[in-house]
């Protein structure tokens, strides 16, 4: 071969490599974003069945609250979810409910007036009410019994009413749990010797501070208070949103839905979102 068709050869050569290297760096990075997306979705979807599962199987919704008139704020609209522990869980296969803080077979059956039994407003870390401030009165005589942080205390029993005229029904319940009394102690609200004995327990889903990681609250076995509890992360992305928008027909329905939205984005601007509408307590 002569010089000139030597270099011709090199120069279509290179022209042939550096079209490939471009295909194959395209490919690699279509393999990056499909791999980054499906990581996504993987996450969002397994996040979205824990909320979902949370929901469906609890008995009360406790963040977000309803809408309350007197405030300035709305309190329905929140990057939060809580609800109360579904009520069949066993964890530790012992014969008795997670959520059956006294083993006596009932669940929530003799809520103390600090209703999660946390020694702070609402549930401990949680801004309930949406104002901005996290268990704000905590501090000083007995803010803790205000459980749902809007300033007043114990003034929504168990009975099925918006006693405070607030939107949500029975969210700050006093030790007199239904306020009927009681032949020998009103305090003992299931009549078994002992008082405010069966608290709350919160399920909690929210943003952390990075805003990269979905949280999950769940309560410790056999807490020995409401502020036993384990966080973990349920998804992990760059970036994370978490939207929550309580659904309630009347003032006065008990049955409300939730609306859940996840939105999940990785450092290539892949992003995924993830939608749900669930009655809580459906799956009971």
């Amino acid at each position: 071969m002569t010089l000139v068709e030597v270099l011709l050869t090199l120069a279509v050569v290179t022209v042939l490599l550096a079209g490939l290297s471009t295909v194959l760096a395209e490919a690699l990075n279509q393999w990056r974003h499909g791999q980054g997306r499906s990581e996504l979705l993987y996450q969002g979807r397994f996040a979205m069945e824990r909320m979902v599962e949370a929901a469906s199987r609890s008995r009360r919704l406790m963040v977000p609250l309803a809408d309350n008139p007197a405030t300035p704020w709305e309190e329905d609209e929140r990057e939060i979810l809580a609800v109360t522990l579904d009520p069949g869980l066993d964890r530790d296969s012992d014969g008795f409910a997670d959520a059956d803080n006294d083993k006596d077979g009932l669940i929530d059956e003799d809520i103390p007036t600090d209703n999660t039994n946390d020694t702070v407003t609402g549930i401990i870390g949680i801004d309930d009410d949406g104002d901005g401030t996290i268990d704000e009165l905590a501090a000083g005589g007995d803010g803790y019994t205000d459980n749902d942080e809007d300033g007043s205390k114990r003034e929504d029993c168990i009975d099925g009413i918006d006693n405070d005229g607030d939107g949500t029904v029975d969210e700050d319940i006093p030790k007199d749990n239904d306020r009927l009394g009681g032949d020998k102690n009103p305090y003992d609200n299931d009549g078994d010797g002992l008082k405010h004995e069966d608290w709350l327990d919160p399920v909690v889903f929210f943003v952390s501070a990075d805003e990269k990681r979905l949280m999950e609250r769940m309560p410790d076995l056999n807490p020995v208070s409401g502020a036993d509890f384990t966080e973990r992360a349920i998804a992990e992305a760059e970036s994370v949103e978490l939207e929550v928008e309580r659904l309630t027909m009347e003032p006065d329905e008990r049955a409300v839905q939730v609306k859940i939205t996840l939105n999940l984005k990785d450092a290539q601007g892949e992003s995924a979102t993830f939608k749900a509408q669930v009655r809580v307590g459906r799956g009971e």
